[in-house]
Formats: C-alpha cells, structure tokens, sequence
C-alpha cells in the first residue's frame, strides 16, 4: 500500500506529548497483512503534522481507506463507525455523527446515546475480533494514552481501515473535528464544527483578558506518585484561557511526576483535582489536605476543586465545558 507521511523527523515530546504542525507529505511503500473481511480495500495514510517517516515506527494522524468510504456514500449506505477511545466518541458527538456509531470502548460513556452499543474492551486491550465482527468502515483509534499503540498495530495488521488521533493541544483537538469529518465525507460538518469550537474558545479567552487577578493553579492528574500537567498538554493552554497560570507550564513535557514538596514550593493559589479514569465522587481533597506541610499553604479548602476527569482529562471538545467552569471557579 501507499503511505503517505510529512518529511522531517519527530518533534521532541515529552512522556505522553507529541507536539504537531503542519508537514508536507511523502510516499512511503509500506507493508501490511490484511485479514480476509478487509482484503482489498485500497488503503492508505495520510499526515497532518510532522510525526516521523514510516506509518506505524512514528505516530501517524490518518490511516484510512477513503475509496471505500466515497463508494459507500456514493451508494447512500450508511458508514459503520467503530470508536476505541472516549475522546474520539465524544468528538463524534460534537460532529453530530454519533449516529453512525455502531461500538464503541468500554469507557465511552458520553453522549447518553451511545449507551446500548456494543462494547469492544477496555482502551487499552481493545477486543479486536469483536471490532471486526461489527464489520467497521472506519475505526476511531487513538494515542493519547500509552499503550495505545497495540490497537493501532493491530489495526494494521488486519487492514481494518481506521484514523489514529492524538491531540496534546486545543488546535489539535480544532483540527482533528475537520479531519475526521474529512475522513467520513462531512467536510462541512468538520469546518462547522472547528468554527464553533474556535469561536467558544476566542469568547472565554476575551472574557478572561478583563481579569486582572491570574490565579497560579496545581493541577494533579496522579496522587501517588503525583503527576501533573506541563507545558505540552491541554491543561495548560485551559488554564491560560481561564485567566490563570498552570504552576508547572516551564517543565517540557506533558506529563510531570514530581513532588508534593516541588508542588509546595511553587505556591499554588487553587488546587485542581482531575485524577484519571477516577470518577469525581471517589476523589477526596483529604488525600491533600493530609499531606506534610499543607496547612503552611494558605490555601483554604474552598480553594481546592474536585473535577470531573471527563471533562479535563480527556481531549475531545468536551474541554470547552471545562473551561468555561473554570472560568466560573475561579473569576466568579
């Protein structure tokens, strides 16, 4: 098959970051073992951002097979769309094509639409031959968690056309609207939607530059061992947009395991609590306040948040509903 990827090597990226941009494209033969239900079916790859030579040795954006999808429209059948990650489940639901869903992760669990659809596995340990049972057009993968990349090999292995996203940035996320509308012939879904997620975006960042206070905010993912957000990753740019400043945006990564005495030495005004895959009535600020030195911090219970992870942790455009909360938090 045909592989087509940007020139240039990969960007330096921190532990679960890889930074995009725009990169010109280049053919690349490429070899890949089809099972017999997807035998045939005129693949390829296709970049929008500069991750590296070769399809699967680096992270890709697209690995589709477009022919198929034009014949399937052409013919008026509907496309079968088989998403492996919430964020991507959720991106489909702001695309206003959940519709064309027929399984989905096991921790897909928005929109409410989406609740009696088969279930494929765990994102992690996706169940391949019940992907292959749904008889997919298009399969939603992702590499936003490490791991992932076993979903993707196996993809490829059985030539099950699918899209491979992995957004560490709010234009990633802009971007990816356009390219999976692209993808299942909805151009103008995806431009629609990429304007309405920009312009929610532009009206929190106006709203935040009237605010003189820029509150400093710790944010934990993890609490033991703690991580935290750094500088390439979505939180940041979230906290940036509220009007506030995340503490640990100088560390190039994406995710920091640090210190609760790197943490105090930072003099966070709010704590941020958005532990993953941890639904918010589990967190408990105790797990803080507990911890050596806190009560020299001057910072009052009020002032640390239990957050819901779905709508901070995950980068689907769900993140706009978390922004604008904490916008609300901690501007009033």
């Amino acid at each position: 098959m045909i592989t087509l990827m940007p020139v240039g090597g990969p960007q330096d990226v921190g532990q679960k970051g890889v930074a995009t941009g725009q990169g010109k494209l280049r053919q690349h033969n490429h070899r890949t073992k089809k099972s017999a239900a997807f035998r045939g079916r005129g693949v390829f790859s296709l970049s929008s951002s500069n991750r590296g030579a070769c399809a699967f040795c680096s992270f890709h954006k697209i690995f589709v097979g477009l022919n198929l999808l034009h014949k399937i429209r052409k013919r008026g059948e509907r496309v079968r769309v088989v998403s492996i990650c919430p964020s991507n489940t959720e991106l489909m639901e702001y695309l206003g094509l959940a519709g064309l869903l027929v399984g989905v992760d096991d921790y897909s669990d928005w929109p409410i639409s989406i609740t009696d659809l088969p279930r494929v596995g765990p994102d992690l340990s996706i169940d391949m031959d019940k992907v292959e049972s749904l008889k997919p057009d298009l399969v939603l993968a992702s590499l936003s968690v490490p791991g992932m990349e076993k979903n993707v090999m196996a993809l490829q292995e059985r030539g099950i056309p699918h899209i491979v996203l992995n957004p560490q940035s709010l234009s990633d996320i802009e971007l990816d609207l356009t390219l999976t509308a692209a993808a299942l012939k909805e151009p103008d879904r995806g431009k629609e939607a990429a304007a309405k997620f920009h312009s929610r975006l532009e009206d929190i960042k106006k709203r935040a530059e009237e605010c003189k206070n820029r509150p400093r905010l710790y944010w934990e993912w993890w609490p033991k061992p703690i991580f935290t957000p750094g500088k390439i990753n979505w939180l940041t740019e979230i906290s940036a947009a509220a009007g506030a400043v995340n503490i640990f945006e100088d560390v190039e990564l994406a995710s920091v395991m640090t210190s609760w005495e790197d943490v105090k030495s930072r003099n966070p005004d709010y704590i941020c609590l958005a532990w993953v895959g941890v639904r918010k009535e589990k967190v408990q600020a105790s797990v803080v306040t507990k911890r050596q030195g806190f009560d020299q911090m001057n910072i009052s219970k009020d002032h640390i948040f239990i957050l819901e992870e779905e709508l901070y942790c995950r980068p689907s455009p769900r993140l706009l509903d978390g922004l604008e909360k904490l916008f609300v938090m901690i501007h009033g």
